[in-house]
C-alpha cells in the first residue's frame, strides 16, 4: 500500500500536516507513506522516520507538473490526500490515478476529480481540519507531540553552537512574509531588553535579508551593551532552527511557520495576531502557550495578512503591547518550569 500527502502551501500548513502524518503511520504500519512539499522545505523533513519526503517547484512551469503528474501516476498511489485547495493541486490529485482520492470540497472541481470530498470546518484547529480529511479511511484520529525529531547532525551542531537547555532562553521569531503581521521592531527591542535585564539567553529566528534588516532594528532599541547573551541564528538551516527552538524555554513570534515549528515540539509559544486571528485555527497547542490579539471590529482582514493595513492605523500590532506580551511570557516559563517538574496543579 502507498499513501500520498499533498501540501505545497507555507511552512506553517506544512509543519501542521505532520499529525496526520503521525495518524496514517499508526494506522497503516507497513504503508509506503510520501509527503509532497514546497522543494525548499524539504531539508526539514528528509531525515524523519515514517515517511519519504518529495519536493514541488511551481518554477518548472505547467509543462513541469504534466511530467511530474506522470511521475506520480507512476508511483501506484493507493490513496492520494490533498489538504491544499488549488488548481494545481486538483490536477495532481487527478493525475495520482489512486483508486482513493481525499480532497476538500474547494475548488469545485475537486467534486469531480477526488472520490471523497470533505467539508473544510472553519471552526476548528487546522490539525483537526486535515484530520478530518481520514475520515473515509474510518480510523482513529489521535496523535500525540512531538511529531518532529531532530536529525543526528542537528543535535551535534547544536552542541558545537552552545545551544543548551539548561538555561533560561527566549527564542524571538521577529520575521513574516506579510508585512501587516510583523511585530513591531521597537516592540521585539523592548522584549530583549527585558530578557537580559532577567540574565535569560535571546534567539533571534527567521530568514532572509528583510529579517537581518529587521534584527538590526530590534538590537538598536533593545541597547544590547556588550557581552549580553543576544545570538542571531537568522538565516541558519529548517532543521537547525528547529533545534534551537526545541531547546528555547519559550518562543514569542508573529505568525508564522517558525511559531508552528516551535510549537510542534511542545515549546511553549507566544503568538502574537494582528491581521490574522487564533479563531482561523492556526494558534499554538503547545502546553503553556497563548495567542495574543487586539480586540478591533477590523480583525481580522484576512487570511495571510497584506503589505499595508488596509485602515492605515495598524492599531491591530501598535496596541498589542510590550508589557502585555512580556507578562505572557513569564507566565509561560512559570508554566514551563512547573510541566517539567510535573506539578498537578
Amino acid at each position: 500500500m502507498r499513501i500520498g500527502i499533498w501540501n505545497t502551501a507555507f511552512l506553517g500548513d506544512t509543519l501542521l500536516t505532520l499529525p496526520l502524518l503521525q495518524v496514517l503511520r499508526t494506522a497503516y504500519p507497513k504503508a509506503s507513506i510520501d509527503f509532497w512539499v514546497r522543494s525548499s522545505y524539504c531539508p526539514l523533513y528528509e531525515e524523519q522516520e515514517g515517511y519519504t519526503t518529495y519536493g514541488y517547484s511551481k518554477k518548472s512551469g505547467l509543462s513541469g507538473l504534466r511530467v511530474l503528474g506522470q511521475k506520480i501516476a507512476s508511483m501506484k498511489y493507493s490513496v492520494w490526500i490533498n489538504p491544499h485547495p488549488s488548481y494545481r493541486s486538483s490536477y495532481i490529485m487527478r493525475e495520482s490515478h489512486a483508486p482513493i482520492r481525499i480532497s476538500y470540497t474547494s475548488p469545485c472541481i475537486n467534486r469531480l476529480l477526488a472520490t471523497h470530498v470533505i467539508e473544510r470546518n472553519p471552526h476548528i484547529h487546522e490539525v483537526e481540519r486535515l484530520l478530518s480529511l481520514t475520515t473515509p479511511l474510518g480510523i482513529a484520529q489521535q496523535y500525540t507531540l512531538p511529531c518532529y525529531a531532530l536529525p543526528p547532525s542537528v543535535e551535534e551542531e547544536l552542541v558545537q553552537q552552545g545551544v543548551a537547555d539548561d538555561k533560561i532562553a527566549i527564542s524571538l521569531a521577529i520575521g513574516a512574509m506579510w508585512k501587516t503581521k510583523r511585530w513591531l521592531p521597537e516592540y521585539f527591542g523592548d522584549l530583549v531588553r527585558r530578557s537580559l535585564d532577567e540574565g535569560y539567553i535571546v534567539y533571534l529566528v527567521g530568514g532572509g535579508s528583510e529579517e537581518e534588516a529587521i534584527a538590526q532594528q530590534v538590537l538598536t532599541h533593545a541597547k544590547v551593551r556588550k557581552g549580553e547573551s543576544v545570538i542571531s541564528f537568522l538565516n541558519a538551516s529548517l532543521p537547525f532552527t528547529a533545534g534551537v527552538l526545541r531547546k528555547s524555554t519559550v518562543c514569542c513570534g508573529n505568525d508564522t511557520g517558525l511559531m508552528h515549528l516551535a510549537w510542534i515540539q511542545n515549546t511553549p509559544t507566544i503568538a502574537l495576531y494582528g491581521p490574522t486571528v487564533s479563531e482561523q485555527g492556526f494558534y499554538p497547542l503547545s502546553v503553556g502557550s497563548k495567542a495574543l490579539g487586539i480586540e478591533l471590529s477590523c480583525r481580522p482582514c484576512g487570511k495571510h495578512g497584506s503589505h499595508q493595513c488596509k485602515k492605515k492605523h495598524f492599531q491591530c500590532m501598535k496596541e498589542l503591547s510590550p508589557q502585555y506580551v512580556w507578562q505572557s511570557i513569564q507566565e509561560c516559563i512559570v508554566s514551563r518550569e512547573s510541566y517539567i517538574r510535573g506539578d498537578t496543579q
